[in-house]
């Protein structure tokens, strides 16, 4: 179903500007969200102007992760929606198992450092 065929034709350009604005913000959101947390759990040293191989590692690491774990919540967002429409029973989304393998284990230095600052100013 297309969006756009329910809004009259002389709003479409403004909206289609809209949505791409949108989409520009939420992917540079994202962007500065896994430079701000691959940052913070992965560089320990501030000695060299490069990064020693255990951060490269850690990075590429970090940034694969985060990059396969929003994928999977959009593709969750988007099944959890449509079985919202249709009124479906509940079923698991493609690539839940995935997310769950992601998250499982000890929180991220980096969400250590977010709690602790949270705490801190409350």
């Amino acid at each position: 179903m297309n969006a756009l065929a329910n809004i009259p034709e002389h709003q479409r350009p403004e909206m289609v500007r809209t949505l791409e604005t949108m989409q520009m913000r939420d992917s540079l959101r994202m962007y500065n969200n896994l430079v701000e947390i691959c940052f913070a759990d992965c560089v320990r040293s501030f000695r060299s102007k490069s990064l020693d191989s255990k951060e490269e590692t850690c990075l590429s690491n970090c940034a694969e992760k985060y990059i396969k774990l929003t994928q999977v919540g959009a593709s969750i967002r988007r099944h959890t929606t449509s079985r919202a429409a249709r009124r479906l029973p509940f079923r698991r989304a493609p690539g839940a198992e995935l997310a769950a393998k992601l998250t499982v284990g000890r929180p991220s230095r980096a969400a250590l450092r977010r709690e602790r600052l949270d705490s801190r100013r409350a």
